[in-house]
């Protein structure tokens, strides 16, 4: 599954986490834990760099406001890199469905 990068709009783009990484669960994941996806607060440090701040669930779009969507490609190489590795070990962990990616898609 592709993720999905949100800028928050007011007041709120200028904090650490002005960004969320948001990452649609399939249909087992919704029906589960009841929520529409996990998403992951970061921003784009100097350099390109990125900082992660938190990682939640997204209850629904009804619910919760993520900002306006962002094309990742405007984003730097080294975040657009970021968002590609974070995106095959989500991808993993959906997969095999384990703990073991489980915690190593938390962990990167």
């Amino acid at each position: 599954m592709k993720a999905r990068l949100y800028r928050a709009t007011g007041e709120a783009r200028n904090y650490i986490d002005g960004y969320t990484l948001y990452f649609p669960y399939n249909k087992k994941l919704r029906k589960e834990t009841k929520q529409a996806g996990f998403g992951i607060g970061c921003s784009q440090g100097t350099g390109g760099s990125v900082i992660r701040c938190n990682g939640f669930d997204v209850e629904s779009f009804a619910t919760t406001n993520l900002g306006r969507k962002v094309k990742i490609e405007s984003m730097s190489d080294f975040f657009q890199y970021w968002v590609r590795k974070m995106e095959r070990l989500y991808n993993d962990a959906l997969k095999f469905d384990d703990a073991e990616h489980w915690e190593i898609f938390n962990l990167a």
